[in-house]
């Protein structure tokens, strides 16, 4: 991620149980955020250092089964996400 990138989602943050537009599993639902080994309530983008796991489940729909929980680091999860400023 360049710094770029960086700057442009140092102020974006994700919740446990808020719903994001994922670009490849569509509407999922953040269902814990874990640095090291403990469980926090946000997050924002951090450095290498410091990562950051978004545990996440796509919402089940007509057309899209329920799936067991995925996870993404918070970098990958915030580049595939659509987040309204």
């Amino acid at each position: 991620m360049s710094k770029a990138d960086l700057d442009s989602t140092a102020n974006q943050s994700i919740e446990v149980g808020e719903v994001y537009d994922h670009a490849s599993h569509g509407n999922v639902k953040v269902t814990g955020i874990w640095q090291g080994v403990s469980s926090v309530d946000t997050a924002r983008n951090t450095d290498t250092k410091h990562t950051i796991v978004i545990r996440f489940s796509p919402i089940e729909t007509d057309d899209r089964r329920s799936v067991p929980d995925l996870a993404d680091t918070l970098n990958k999860f915030l580049d595939a996400i659509k987040i309204d400023d």
